[in-house]
């Protein structure tokens, strides 16, 4: 236990949000409250519109840390401008609505922590304990250098990200590396496949090839949309994506055809809390991430990676060094990235294969154990 932390989290989102970084964030707060004497999380008052349910609902919390929700103004109009220029926006509205939080806040905590760059330079100021967690690296990294010289500890979520922190200067012994976790309570498999597919109208008689969550280019969703087409409807096979939009998908070609292909279906967002029951569906869980993309071949940790390894189903994944720090052939199988034929390929293997993916499936059950939410606050609280 650190009794003698007081940390507040910053999170420049609204909270709550459907997307995986407010998941990674909600469950960071309620494993790190306990091993803390207070812990605040502290975002932008900003409305979604989406969610209507309080944050510890949404995400199904213990109530065991404060959301302190800062007034702002929220440039909505800004929205259909392009350049990225509502991020921008929000961000210099928060920094500076957090200058009035600070000289008003009464509460205020030993330890900073954030996983945005941006809040960096007015948190240095306020804290002489600064912990930030790096899940990309910005384009702009060498006007950040010098704040992340002065953090306390960076938490990476991948070997790549603090190979490339040393690379531009930053001490790697101040940098430690903590990838991401699951809920083993959430995600252990409560209900069997067929019980599964009768609660979510999944056919029964066919094999499920699932994906869960965004469909964005970097994410390897054309790869996998391809490798569905090589598939026939004498196939028998099926290929839900979980959780994403069309219009993720970026390329007319790949858009036509995701919404040609009748064997492809596409389940809009769907909560947190209902996912474990789509991933207990599956014959086969995909991560087909690319490796034309240095966030997705050396930088993520993704939180589907550990709730597929959970969910005790066989597990296809991109053969990339970000995926690498975590399965291996003992757990998984993996295939060359980009490649749809090969992916095609693999999955007619492994669904010819059925309960020969046994060993391989505990295995990744075995392996995930260690990587929970509160093993991974232990971690980073015991070197702060």
């Amino acid at each position: 236990m650190k009794e003698n932390i007081l940390l507040d989290y910053f999170a420049n989102i609204r909270f709550p949000t459907e997307k995986a970084h407010g998941i990674q964030i909600a469950k960071m707060c309620e494993a790190l409250a306990p091993r803390c004497s207070t812990l605040r999380l502290i975002v932008p008052e900003r409305k979604n519109p989406k969610i209507t349910e309080s944050a510890f609902s949404y995400y199904k919390l213990r109530k065991n840390f404060t959301v302190i929700k800062v007034p702002i103004f929220d440039p909505t109009f800004l929205f259909s401008f392009s350049g990225g220029l509502y991020i921008k926006a929000e961000t210099i509205i928060f920094i500076f609505a957090l200058k009035k939080f600070f000289r008003m806040d009464a509460n205020k905590g030993t330890h900073a922590f954030c996983r945005d760059e941006t809040l960096l330079p007015a948190l240095l100021k306020e804290y002489s304990h600064v912990v930030w967690e790096a899940h990309n690296i910005p384009r702009r990294k060498k006007w950040y250098v010098p704040f992340w010289k002065r953090c306390k500890k960076i938490i990476a979520i991948s070997a790549g990200i603090k190979n490339e922190l040393a690379r531009v200067g930053v001490d790697p012994e101040k940098i430690i590396i903590a990838r991401d976790a699951v809920d083993l309570g959430l995600f252990s498999p409560s209900v069997s496949k067929k019980e599964a597919r009768k609660q979510l109208g999944v056919p029964l008689e066919k094999k499920i090839v699932l994906y869960a969550g965004h469909l964005y280019p970097w994410k390897g969703s054309g790869t996998l949309v391809r490798a569905a087409n090589e598939f026939s409807k004498t196939d028998n096979a099926l290929f839900y994506l979980v959780g994403g939009d069309v219009e993720e998908l970026k390329d007319p070609e790949i858009s036509r055809l995701c919404l040609e292909n009748e064997n492809i279906r596409i389940i809009p967002s769907r909560p947190h809390t209902e996912i474990p029951v789509w991933l207990a569906t599956a014959d086969i869980l995909v991560l087909p991430n690319t490796a034309s993309s240095k966030i997705s071949k050396e930088f993520t940790s993704p939180l589907k990676l550990f709730e597929y390894m959970a969910s005790r189903r066989p597990i296809l994944a991109s053969d990339i060094p970000s995926i690498r720090e975590v399965l291996n052939e003992s757990n998984a199988f993996l295939v060359e990235p980009d490649n749809f034929v090969s992916l095609a390929n693999a999955i007619r293997q492994i669904l010819k294969e059925g309960d020969n993916t046994n060993m391989l499936t505990e295995q990744a059950f075995s392996d995930v154990r260690t990587h929970t939410w509160e093993n991974r606050a232990e971690k980073i609280l015991a070197l702060l």
